[in-house]
């Protein structure tokens, strides 16, 4: 049987900037881990409506009595967490033990066909959308010996495509 969703709340006036920095980072759990996460976001529109209101939630939650700032921020109903930064400390923890290394995404493998051989450029550009193509032409034309990288994973869709990037290709 799997784990119930970790509900996390959050509560602030629109125009804080940790209040928004918090709501964020609860809806996007939820959005990342939709069977994991539920998002509960408690916005009121200004400091004095959250002055106001925060009476309710520290009455309901053990340790929140001291909490002023906005946001303020519980797990489950009824745990306590505090504010921003404890939002992100507790995220931070819970990500970091449940996720092992990054998959990789990419393998490279050697360049046998080029053993031996030495190369050299003036310029190496990554990315052959149109900043990339522009900058690469450019220093061609002033005489640079350029070399362009650029790598397309295949859409779902299975278009590829070589140089213009996304403005270009899509």
């Amino acid at each position: 049987m799997a784990a119930p969703r970790v509900k996390v709340s959050v509560a602030g006036w629109t125009k804080c900037p940790f209040f928004q920095t918090a709501a964020n980072v609860a809806a996007s759990l939820e959005h990342l881990f939709p069977g994991d996460y539920e998002a509960e976001i408690v916005e009121l529109p200004d400091r004095d409506a959250f002055v106001k209101w925060l009476p309710k939630v520290q009455e309901r939650l053990d340790g929140a009595r001291e909490h002023t700032s906005s946001p303020v921020v519980w797990i489950a109903d009824s745990q306590y967490l505090g504010g921003c930064s404890d939002l992100l400390d507790w995220s931070r923890k819970r990500m970091s033990s449940s996720c092992g290394p990054a998959p990789v995404v990419a393998v490279t493998q050697p360049d046998t066909e080029g053993a031996g051989k030495e190369y050299d450029y003036d310029l190496l550009v990554v990315g052959g959308g149109s900043g990339g193509l522009a900058c690469a032409k450019a220093a061609s034309e002033l005489g640079a010996n350029v070399a362009l990288l650029d790598f397309v994973k295949p859409s779902p869709q299975g278009s590829t495509w070589g140089l213009g990037g996304t403005c270009v290709n899509v």
